[in-house]
């Protein structure tokens, strides 16, 4: 569990990152990567525009920042364009649409959950394998990248 072998892998424990096939994308701004990241952290449930505007811009929201959010997402579906549309459009916002297996932080809580589970059963060389792996997941400080700025 502590790899990945889908297509696309996202990273948030360490600077924020998305790999396709193991290869680091890139993204045009700190905004798209930051819109990307509340995505991340919120996979699979949808994000009213209201939260990603408030979230995005603190308490300077400009004029024209829905249609802002507008582009940032259509510059992070062109870069994680694939067989399937991974950020759907919902009727009130947006949500990335992943396998949780496909998150870092995902992955780790599994391994830490099995980790405790088999410390529990006196399976101890196993339990230390499986939590040696959870930590081999962090790159760093959570979303160390963005975790400093109001708006993640």
């Amino acid at each position: 569990m502590g790899r990945f072998n889908g297509p696309f892998e996202f990273r948030v424990l360490g600077p924020t990152e998305v790999l396709r096939e193991g290869e680091p994308l890139r993204f045009r701004g700190t905004r798209e990567r930051d819109l990307l990241t509340l995505l991340v952290v919120r996979a699979n449930r949808v994000v009213t525009s209201d939260q990603l505007v408030e979230d995005l811009w603190a308490d300077t929201v400009p004029h024209g920042a829905v249609r802002s959010l507008r582009v940032y997402v259509s510059r992070i579906r062109q870069t994680l364009a694939g067989p399937n549309d991974l950020v759907v459009t919902a009727p009130a916002g947006y949500m990335l649409r992943t396998d949780p297996a496909a998150i870092d932080s995902a992955r780790f809580d599994v391994l830490v959950a099995q980790g405790r589970e088999q410390a529990t059963l006196g399976h101890h060389p196993e339990a230390a394998t499986t939590l040696r792996a959870a930590l081999a997941l962090w790159r760093g400080r959570a979303l160390m990248d963005v975790a400093d700025r109001p708006s993640v």
